[in-house]
């Protein structure tokens, strides 16, 4: 590993609109001694011929940019592949749709510099609307005074679980997810990526705003909203969840711990869920009749 470098995972299908957005941010960051890794999964648009412009872009600004095709084999495959090719002592890892702040690497590296015995940091996350450019909101951990964090995303009481605001020392991550390989599945590769290294693992959480996450309407993550839709993301969520904790070579006693745990957290999250939807339409009822009868 070269010492001093932040290596930069880029998982990448149909991306092409949304380059531009991804790497002026990342040209713009002001520490430069990084690389980006890409991997372009299987793109039925111009997505390969986008990064093959930037290329040249990022080696006259002295960063390397890798470019790595494989035919449509979804996400966690496609972090997988990257990996192999990180060099970095650190790494981070973000969506192509999403775009850094200008002193995100700078803020991260400063610290994990400034503190040895910590093997993680985050910092915090801005919501963007990606069409309107309107601030939907930001988040920031709410228990910063906690550096252990892995029952925080486990159980999503603290995770704001998003690619872009980790950065992770690169020789720890490989002692975690020995040969670099994450469970390949639909979704969760923030928590494949992040759990291992958050159970025994030090994380500080950062208050300043280091990545933006774009809100895109059409975008698959935001479809099937339903109670239907909920309970079967619920079901993959579950199983994503048990493979890790199986892969961590955890006690028997502590595996079954976990195990029961989510057990508890997807039955309450429907209920929860199933509540929400009735308060909302109790209220709309009301409403509704308070206006008729005034």
């Amino acid at each position: 590993m070269k010492k001093g470098l932040v290596s930069i995972v880029i998982p990448c299908y149909n991306g092409e609109r949304y380059l531009d957005m991804c790497f002026g941010a990342l040209l713009q960051q002001t520490f430069k001694n990084f690389e980006v890794i890409i991997v372009n999964d299987g793109s039925t648009d111009k997505t390969s011929e986008k990064i093959d412009e930037y290329i040249k872009i990022f080696e006259n600004k002295g960063i390397k940019l890798k470019k790595i095709e494989q035919s449509n084999m979804g996400q966690a495959a496609a972090v997988n592949n990257a990996l192999k090719h990180v060099t970095g002592e650190f790494l981070m890892w973000q969506d192509c749709d999403d775009y850094y702040e200008k002193d995100a690497i700078m803020n991260l590296k400063t610290f994990l510099d400034n503190n040895p015995d910590f093997q993680m940091v985050r910092g915090g996350m801005r919501r963007v609307d990606y069409n309107t450019k309107r601030v939907m909101g930001e988040e920031r951990s709410k228990y910063p005074e906690k550096k252990n964090v892995f029952n925080a995303y486990l159980f999503e009481t603290d995770s704001y679980c998003y690619a872009g605001v980790f950065m992770i020392r690169t020789e720890y991550f490989d002692k975690c997810i020995p040969g670099r390989e994450i469970y390949v599945s639909k979704g969760g590769q923030n928590w494949q990526l992040i759990l291992p290294v958050a159970y025994r693992g030090k994380c500080e959480s950062l208050s300043e705003i280091v990545y933006n996450y774009n809100f895109i309407s059409s975008s698959h993550s935001h479809k099937g909203t339903g109670m239907v839709d909920f309970v079967k993301r619920g079901f993959i969520h579950k199983k994503i969840l048990r493979t890790i904790i199986k892969q961590m070579n955890l006690s028997r006693y502590k595996t079954i711990y976990y195990f029961v745990q989510l057990e508890f957290k997807y039955i309450y999250k429907p209920i929860r869920f199933f509540g929400k939807k009735v308060k909302r339409w109790c209220k709309e009822k009301w409403n509704c009749v308070v206006k008729k009868n005034v």
